[in-house]
């Protein structure tokens, strides 16, 4: 129920409700709400609608409006008790001292108080009632939610309260996260899937779902028309030299011929795809009908992908609620999606399937990064990373402190991938005479051992011990990061994404840190944690070539960037030898 649709019906069922007509006969004469749980699910709407609004105007005696009073509790077969009725009616937060002047007053006849006293005053309290519905008519037209409106205007204190420490501030935050697709509310304390619905429901009768896919990818991808078996660009007369009538399949020819592990087979299909879909749905043409300006087209709408075009997360490719990209594009992602389209193109025209490529006519180069001259790379700042470190002091100490503890230090100390991370085990670690080494299969399939220092080293003993595991004597296959419930078992990638980034959020919210400062690291990702590893190494002074082989970077200028990145210590330096 938005604002607006707190009308004349429900105005007249609380109005009915004051005057002591019963619940279910108020129901079926102004909401057409006949049957029983009918009734109680309207009622349970108005009414928090209603309690909502007092909430935002910091008026308590609003709560009064809609408790089922007087005639209506002689229709009962029998009188509830305090703490059951309260359950029914939602009142479970009220003191105990109201609640029994309430309950004595709904239930007078039966509990054999009826008296002048009581009748007098609940004469005055159904007279406060529609005074106050009054009030509420004129109120409720100037009550309109906004996204940026704070959670706890409009939910409930503890919920609301819960939320906060979870991450979510606002009623957008709220939003995005329930449109993402996932169970966003299994970490968070007293919120399961009964409550996470009824926060659905609300939020979207308040601000609306947050995303409106209007596309039927589906329909697109496998439509007949402009499927690229009568492009402008085909070779038409020559006979291909891949079996491939139409632009899916032309791509899908091109992924299996130069696939070289999954993840390129997913990359590579991913920008085949969106771009095909990309030439359906803006250029009303085919993939093999593209031309030189339709690829400056595309160019430009990669550096700002529209709202529709970006997908719910942890959506299946083509599922309801998915869309083409997961976000907006960094640079260098841009960059790597028209490098990729254009060695696309290049092999269908070696495979005779187009006969020119129009992408060898753009300018594809893109340039560095703005940001990239003046930030630091993609890592927490010695500040943020002390907030997260001062809210596992502050938290309770349980076995998911435990395990984010041991995460923080050892991300910290070796710079893992999240794969190589989730990989690692008991019998990956060798103790050498300089200390002790973490054997990683990494990127590539290419093998490499990291440095394990030794405060990462007594962590991870110290996690294991945690777990009711002897380090020592573990099992070679026991995972370095396990589940909580079973110590021996390793956790998915979105389990790990999902614990840390819900910590992280709670630290930042919970830090002193300046709103600028909160902003940037509360765009963090999970390999954040690499590059906090790799850019204290470069401030500490450690040297480029130790780093390059630490993070298993083929080339030395990509681990060079966090040593020219490092703009503060550059800053200090010249300060010192010129200032």
């Amino acid at each position: 129920m938005t604002t607006s649709e707190l009308g004349l019906p429900a105005i007249a069922y609380l109005r009915s409700l004051a005057e002591g007509v019963s619940m279910a006969d108020a129901a079926k004469r102004y909401l057409d709400a006949s049957a029983p749980d009918q009734a109680r699910k309207a009622h349970r709407a108005i009414v928090e609608h209603v309690r909502t609004l007092a909430r935002r105007r910091g008026d308590p005696a609003w709560r009064l409006i809609g408790v089922e009073l007087g005639a209506a509790a002689a229709a009962r077969p029998n009188v509830p008790s305090l703490s059951e009725w309260a359950e029914q009616e939602g009142l479970e937060g009220w003191r105990e001292s109201e609640l029994l002047e309430l309950y004595k007053e709904r239930f007078a006849a039966r509990l054999g108080a009826a008296s002048a006293r009581h009748r007098s005053r609940n004469a005055r309290l159904r007279e406060r009632r529609l005074e106050l519905l009054r009030e509420l008519e004129r109120a409720a037209a100037d009550q309109t939610p906004q996204p940026s409106d704070f959670i706890a205007g409009w939910i409930d204190p503890t919920t609301a309260e819960r939320l906060k420490e979870a991450g979510a501030l606002t009623l957008e935050d709220l939003q995005r996260w329930i449109s993402s697709g996932r169970r966003w509310w299994y970490s968070i304390p007293a919120i399961g899937d009964i409550k996470a619905k009824a926060l659905t429901r609300k939020i979207e009768r308040l601000i609306g779902t947050g995303r409106a896919l209007t596309l039927d990818w589906v329909r697109l991808s496998d439509s007949g028309h402009h499927d690229g078996r009568a492009g402008m660009n085909r070779q038409l007369q020559v006979r291909p030299a891949i079996d491939a009538s139409s632009d899916r399949a032309a791509i899908a020819a091109w992924v299996a011929a130069r696939q070289g592990s999954p993840r390129t087979e997913t990359r590579y299909t991913r920008e085949g795809t969106r771009f095909l879909l990309w030439c359906l749905v803006e250029r009303r043409k085919a993939l093999s009908d593209a031309s030189v300006e339709d690829c400056r087209a595309f160019m430009a709408f990669l550096a700002k992908v529209p709202e529709n075009w970006i997908s719910a997360r942890r959506v299946e490719p083509f599922a309801p609620g998915w869309a083409p990209f997961a976000g907006q594009l960094s640079r260098s992602s841009q960059q790597q999606t028209v490098t990729i389209l254009h060695a696309m193109f290049s092999w269908l025209v070696d495979a005779r399937y187009l006969l020119t490529n129009p992408w060898t006519l753009v300018n594809r180069k893109l340039g560095d990064e703005v940001h990239a001259r003046s930030m630091s790379t993609k890592a927490f700042t010695p500040e943020a990373w002390q907030a997260l470190l001062d809210e596992l002091e502050r938290a309770p100490q349980t076995r998911t402190t435990a395990r984010l503890k041991w995460l923080c230090t050892l991300m910290e100390c070796t710079g893992l991938r999240s794969a190589e991370l989730l990989a690692a085990t008991r019998g990956d670690i060798e103790t050498t005479r300089a200390g002790a080494l973490l054997h990683v299969l990494g990127k590539g399939k290419k093998h490499r051992e990291v440095p394990l220092p030794t405060r990462a080293l007594e962590a991870t003993k110290t996690y294991f011990t945690e777990r009711g595991l002897d380090f020592d004597g573990a099992a070679a296959e026991t995972p370095l990061l396990a589940a909580l419930e079973e110590p021996t078992r390793a956790i998915s990638y979105a389990s790990l994404y999902e614990t840390f980034t819900r910590f992280m959020r709670r630290a930042l919210v919970a830090s002193d840190l300046d709103e600028a400062a909160k902003s940037q690291a509360q765009k963090a990702s999970l390999h954040w944690l690499r590059h906090t590893h790799a850019t204290r190494f470069a401030e500490r002074g450690g040297d480029l070539d130790v780093l390059q082989a630490n993070l298993g970077h083929a080339d030395p200028r990509t681990a060079a960037v966090y040593f020219r990145a490092q703009i503060e210590r550059r800053q200090k330096q010249a300060e010192k030898a010129f200032g």
